[in-house]
């Protein structure tokens, strides 16, 4: 995440609509820009005119980097976690139809009882919508993938978010052909190594980092 930043800062990206022009980033289009919407707001709050802030954006130093920074959206908020860990997923030998699924509407996807079933709003310690899909050697696997970048109280919904959804799973049955594996990234995965101990029964509900989703899948299915 720090280094798709490291890239977008090194350019001022200005937009008066929702597409800016195509400029590069090593070699890549530009993947995000500061609206001018959003320096009206920054003007309008400030009391510094639009024209000194985007003379300020535009400076090529350290300065304009670092104000840049805090124009850009963030990439962990734009979904770049998730696209880049489907992106790693699709990569796992024998992992066939695999999708990335829509958090809602008619084909998002909720386990309840050990089994995948068609989303509803989620209630308080239910869980949430299932991630990704994919069959493996004759089993369906499906996978909440949750990723965090800091400590403390978010890295704490996430376990609680991961743990109800291999709760909701524990019933599941091997001869059923479906598997639901909890996966943690980022921090999650570097922080929380007795985390991934306590949960999942080894056989139909597993939690894991994501760096090893490769080998759990040849050595268990």
């Amino acid at each position: 995440m720090r280094t798709i930043m490291n890239k977008r800062v090194k350019v001022c990206n200005i937009s008066k609509g929702k597409k800016a022009t195509n400029k590069k980033i090593d070699g890549e289009d530009a993947p995000d820009v500061i609206p001018l919407t959003t320096i009206q707001k920054r003007s309008e709050d400030s009391g510094i005119s639009q024209r000194k802030i985007i003379s300020y954006l535009k400076k090529d130093d350290d300065a304009g980097k670092l104000l840049r920074r805090f124009f850009y959206k963030s990439p962990i908020k734009q979904g770049k976690p998730e696209k880049m860990a489907f992106e790693y997923i699709k990569k796992i030998p024998d992992v066939e139809d695999a999708c990335n699924l829509p958090n809602f509407g008619k084909s998002a996807l909720q386990v309840r009882n050990g089994k995948p079933c068609k989303y509803k709003p989620a209630k308080k310690n239910e869980s949430k919508s299932i991630d990704f899909q994919f069959n493996y050697n004759g089993y369906n696997v499906y996978i909440s993938h949750k990723y965090t970048h800091e400590s403390g109280g978010g890295q704490e919904d996430f376990k609680r978010e991961l743990s109800v959804f291999l709760d909701d799973a524990k019933s599941a049955k091997k001869t059923d052909k479906n598997i639901f594996i909890a996966i943690g990234d980022g921090k999650f995965n570097e922080e929380n190594e007795d985390w991934w101990k306590q949960y999942g029964n080894q056989k139909t509900t597993f939690a894991i980092p994501i760096n090893l989703l490769k080998h759990l899948l040849q050595k268990h299915l």
